[in-house]
């Protein structure tokens, strides 16, 4: 009772820190037998990650559940089973790889996936790469998601966050996309989904793209062509800093020629030069005249 009566204060004050750290200590003190009270701080630690932003740790907390009645027995005070599956699948839908959501649709087949059946047809849809499906499974559900108290915060992070993982499964089997047809499948504009994917290119999350704005297409570089280019363009810097140094070096030793040497004297000397039968010296003043930082 005192650790539930401790853990209830923080939360109130939205001091998540300390909710970790008196669900950590509660995992220590649990009752032999007891299979609630574990599964309530499970809830208390996911719900804190969600409330943080840190989606992947909710998700990863909130999936774990085991299945049985006990879910449905719990009565926590912080959340209901439905909002444990409601919250536990959103966040896997936005941050948790493929495999992780087959596994938990192949897991949870009989448990709290039921409780929310809207949302399990959105992560059936998504397993089996149908994007479109799933987002306008969530885009139904918003208006009723939006009522939730501890999600309605969350909510748009949420969906941008899903938005953006079904564009970049959706590109993956693709070398060079159309945008206007893609915009056309996802139901959104060319300037939005435009703007997305550059988002994702700077980014890194798409990485060697590049769109086409005069003909709204995206080009996938591959792996191999990537790396010539990259390695040109190593070349092509390299050369241009070895010509700076050059140049700037020139242009030292151009002026401390100019410090070092009296005009009027290697104008004379240049007039020497022309009168002179000596071959040598010819040879030299020609180098003087054409590039005096060459035999400075």
């Amino acid at each position: 009772m005192s650790v539930s009566l401790s853990s209830n204060l923080p939360w109130t004050q939205k001091n998540y820190q300390q909710v970790h750290d008196y669900v950590a200590k509660a995992e220590h003190s649990t009752i032999p037998g007891d299979a609630v009270f574990p599964l309530k701080l499970k809830i208390a630690s996911g719900i804190a990650h969600l409330a943080e932003g840190r989606f992947k740790e909710a998700a990863l907390q909130l999936t774990t559940l085991p299945i049985g009645d006990e879910i449905s027995s719990i009565g926590c005070s912080l959340a209901s089973a439905e909002d444990v599956a409601l919250y536990g699948t959103l966040c896997g839908l936005a941050t948790l790889e493929r495999d992780q959501l087959q596994r938990l649709l192949e897991t949870q087949t009989n448990g709290f996936l039921d409780l929310i059946s809207p949302l399990r047809d959105a992560l059936q849809l998504y397993c089996r790469a149908d994007y479109p499906g799933c987002l306008c499974v969530l885009n139904q559900l918003l208006p009723i998601l939006q009522l939730d108290i501890i999600l309605s915060s969350f909510l748009d992070q949420l969906n941008e966050a899903i938005f953006h993982k079904c564009c970049i499964e959706y590109l993956k089997p693709f070398r060079k996309v159309n945008l206007i047809k893609m915009a056309s499948v996802f139901s959104c504009e060319v300037d939005k989904l435009t703007s997305t994917l550059a988002s994702l290119i700077g980014t890194g999350r798409i990485p060697h793209s590049r769109i086409d704005c005069m003909t709204q297409t995206m080009e996938r570089e591959s792996d191999l062509t990537f790396l010539r280019h990259q390695c040109k363009t190593k070349k092509k810097i390299l050369s241009m800093q070895n010509n700076i140094l050059h140049d700037t070096s020139a242009m030292v030793i151009r002026v401390a020629c100019i410090e070092n040497d009296n005009p009027d004297r290697r104008k004379q000397a240049y007039m020497d030069y022309l009168d002179s039968d000596d071959d040598e010296q010819k040879d030299a003043m020609e180098i003087v005249a054409a590039n005096p930082e060459d035999v400075y």
